[in-house]
């Protein structure tokens, strides 16, 4: 961790309180120059540090820059998190792949404002317009086989839905196996992706991403969504520090879950939050048959995540690919 992120770190924990130069330089086991040297360069890169005489700096209360400090003070799970925070990239769950196969430690954490070339399932493209969202991933060393991968989506979707009622009020629910919605539209977007050991058939890594609309996008969203897509503040601004609990919120939620993944115990909360049981829907099958699809009535949600579904002709099926559509 290099002056500026150490000294940005210890600001947001006391945000809102002075901390003179040679206390900050005693924490920091730095000189006080090297101290001012990182405050000029924090203010360079727009942090509202305000400087007083005989009392020194602080990080003004109503600070809404997304920083790599602002995640980790909202997150009890700080120490086993690698987070960094760009304003933009291509899209984060393909640089979280190359890091991963690369060596990264599991719990890097990588944050965007915007992405460029931002992907959802089936080679879908998702659209992360500049500061109307949060997208970020996750690389996961999960000692699991690769039949059981379904677990990862579907806890993450789990950790979403109970950040969103924890810090809004209002229910979330599941189209399965990745999409979160809310009052009718799509607000969340989960894509995993894994490489897998074909040895052992377990996994060597997972990269598990996400996007949330946070608001709508100027001018709206574009025609091809718009029918379907949503934002959690649609009508509002986003208050002031929400996004950083929220990113904290998901990934602390998910970790609980993620530590007792083989217990399912996330399975009650998927289930309870599932917008299909007992509806009717169209399975598309996108593995097999690319395009065909078919109508067909949810049962339920199976205990190794995949859909129990019952076909016109009364039989019943297990579907653990492809995707179903659901009219709103």
């Amino acid at each position: 961790m290099g002056y500026q992120e150490q000294l940005l770190e210890i600001l947001e924990l006391n945000r809102g309180t002075f901390l003179s130069g040679e206390a900050l330089a005693k924490q920091m086991y730095v000189s006080r120059n090297a101290v001012w040297k990182a405050i000029k360069k924090l203010r360079e890169a727009g942090y509202p540090i305000t400087a007083v005489t005989n009392k020194g700096y602080a990080l003004a209360m109503d600070s809404d820059i997304l920083s790599a400090a602002s995640i980790a003070a909202q997150s009890a799970n700080a120490d086993r998190l690698h987070i960094r925070v760009e304003n933009c990239v291509t899209s984060t769950n393909t640089l979280l792949k190359e890091e991963a196969a690369k060596g990264a430690p599991e719990g890097t954490l990588l944050v965007s404002l915007e992405q460029t070339a931002g992907r959802g399932r089936m080679g879908r493209t998702f659209l992360s317009p500049k500061q109307t969202g949060i997208y970020m991933s996750l690389i996961l060393r999960p000692r699991m086989e690769a039949k059981d991968a379904l677990m990862l989506t579907t806890s993450v979707a789990v950790a979403v839905c109970e950040t969103i009622s924890e810090l809004t009020g209002r229910e979330a629910g599941i189209k399965w196996v990745n999409d979160i919605f809310l009052d009718g539209r799509k607000v969340c977007g989960i894509l995993t992706e894994a490489s897998i050991d074909f040895e052992t058939q377990g996994l060597e890594y997972a990269v598990v991403g996400l996007g949330v609309n946070l608001s709508d996008p100027q001018g709206g969203f574009d025609k091809s969504i718009s029918g379907i897509a949503g934002s959690l503040f649609s009508e509002q601004a986003i208050p002031m520090g929400f996004r950083e609990k929220l990113i904290a919120g998901i990934v602390d939620r998910f970790l609980y879950h993620y530590d007792h993944l083989l217990e399912r115990s996330f399975l009650e909360s998927y289930r309870a939050h599932s917008i299909l049981i007992g509806r009717l829907v169209t399975v598309i099958d996108n593995i097999h048959a690319s395009g065909e699809s078919r109508r067909a009535r949810v049962l339920a949600i199976e205990d190794d995540c995949s859909l129990l579904v019952e076909l016109p002709d009364g039989t019943q099926e297990k579907l653990s690919s492809g995707e179903v559509s659901l009219k709103l």
